[in-house]
């Protein structure tokens, strides 16, 4: 076998190696796209998208469009306190007796909370205005 021909076989053998000891130490990715989606929109606070106002011209029509903004922010549903009353239970095979409970929203966490919907009025005063001035737009 020539020089040439062992050099390129050597070649394409290190090319392949390095090839797969790539795809093997590859870290498999996460397939759930709705966690994920989920996840970023939770983090975020909000979420927002917009398009601009433009003008088009067709064939027959022209179009004259005055854009779209789009917000949302994620619900949060606030429990503001959790009651368990005491339970005592017996039979042939024991006693069961439980004391009760009760919780309550932290102070920290009721301040976000009324935060939180302080945010959320200029949204549904805006659209309580539109409403009251054109109740087709405001629908």
């Amino acid at each position: 076998m020539p020089i040439r021909s062992r050099t390129v076989h050597a070649r394409k053998a290190t090319a392949a190696a390095v090839a797969l000891s790539l795809l093997c130490t590859v870290m498999p990715s996460r397939a759930d796209l709705n966690s994920e989606v989920n996840d970023m929109f939770n983090n975020l606070g909000a979420i927002g998208n917009y398009t601009a106002p433009g003008a088009f011209r067709g064939q027959t029509y022209n179009t004259y469009t005055g854009g779209n903004l789009m917000m949302r922010s994620p619900n949060k549903v606030y429990q503001l306190a959790a009651i368990q009353f005491p339970s005592a239970k017996a039979g042939c095979g024991g006693i069961d007796v439980f004391g009760g409970s009760f919780s309550h929203i932290s102070a920290q966490e009721f301040k976000n909370m009324l935060r939180n919907i302080t945010a959320a009025l200029p949204g549904i005063a805006f659209q309580l205005a539109l409403e009251a001035v054109s109740p087709l737009l405001g629908g």
